[in-house]
């Protein structure tokens, strides 16, 4: 679990897509009172996918070059299969961990998926509407 943990916050966003699929398929393996893995590192967990979830935070470029190349481009934003995924698994979260050890961050993840509501992706709004 710890690999997986590192893989979110990689700069490649394709191999933190990838990790963020794995954690769906772990999470959807378990069952309710079965959900030790994930309810161990919650707090990271959902901190790291409410974060690739957000479509106004920016990837951060390697050089001054890949910027100005990002704003020509217009990728300026996570792409759209990581937004999903982080959407999809925090969705999933809830019938895998007590209510107890996520009541702390309801607050904040309801906030950020109202955020995720207004994302210009149909289907990233519409894994924003199943995961609230």
């Amino acid at each position: 679990m710890p690999y997986l943990l590192r893989g979110i916050d990689v700069a490649e966003e394709d191999m933190r897509a990838s990790v963020i699929n794995t954690l769906i398929s772990v999470a959807e393996e378990q069952s309710a009172g079965e959900g030790d893995v994930i309810s161990e590192h919650a707090s990271t967990i959902i901190a790291a996918l409410l974060k690739n979830a957000d479509h106004r935070i920016t990837p951060s470029p390697v050089g001054p070059d890949l910027a100005e190349a990002c704003v020509i481009h217009g990728s300026t934003r996570f792409p759209q299969r990581l937004r999903e995924a982080s959407l999809r698994c925090l969705g999933l979260i809830p019938s895998n961990i007590q209510y107890s050890i996520l009541h702390p961050h309801k607050k904040i993840v309801l906030g950020r998926l109202a955020i995720a509501l207004d994302d210009p992706k149909r289907a990233v709004r519409k894994e924003a509407v199943d995961a609230r």
